[in-house]
């Protein structure tokens, strides 16, 4: 058939009208400078599913290109930037979310986490990216989801 497989699963048939969500082969492209940037990076990174969902489906290529800015800054340990902040709507001191702004209203949401490393081939600690969200306006509720999958220990 004419349909194109895009890389969260779903099919996009060919000769739609064109949209500003990168094509499989843009995204393989930025997911691939991605790699190239955080190879010898200080950190290793890890995106949950839905973060990748959410970074593909932004519409500007300017905000995923500044996503993919702001995590090659975690990657490298730049964390001490007002636009890194820890989240404080759970006191617990356990729970170690951070955000980090990359536009006006939207966020990347991570914390330092352990994580096994195919490089090393161990466990060691990784910088782990739960959401990357295009409004602030749903940050609580992701937020709320993260805390959630620590208190059942899920990822």
């Amino acid at each position: 058939d004419s349909e194109e497989k895009v890389p969260d699963g779903a099919n996009r048939i060919a000769g739609e009208p064109p949209t500003s969500t990168p094509t499989a082969r843009q995204w393989k492209k930025e997911i691939d400078d991605l790699r190239s940037w955080v190879k010898d990076a200080a950190w290793e990174m890890e995106l949950t599913r839905e973060a990748r969902l959410q970074w593909e489906r932004l519409e500007s290529p300017i905000d995923r290109a500044s996503v993919a800015k702001q995590l090659q800054c975690l990657a490298q340990g730049d964390w001490a930037s007002d636009a890194r902040q820890r989240t404080t709507k759970y006191g617990d001191a356990t729970f170690n979310l951070f955000r980090a702004n990359f536009s006006k209203g939207g966020r990347i949401l991570w914390e330092r986490a352990v994580g096994y490393s195919s490089k090393l081939q161990s466990w060691t600690e990784v910088v782990r990216v739960w959401a990357i969200l295009n409004q602030h306006d749903d940050q609580d509720a992701a937020i709320d989801r993260v805390y959630n999958a620590h208190r059942k220990g899920k990822l």
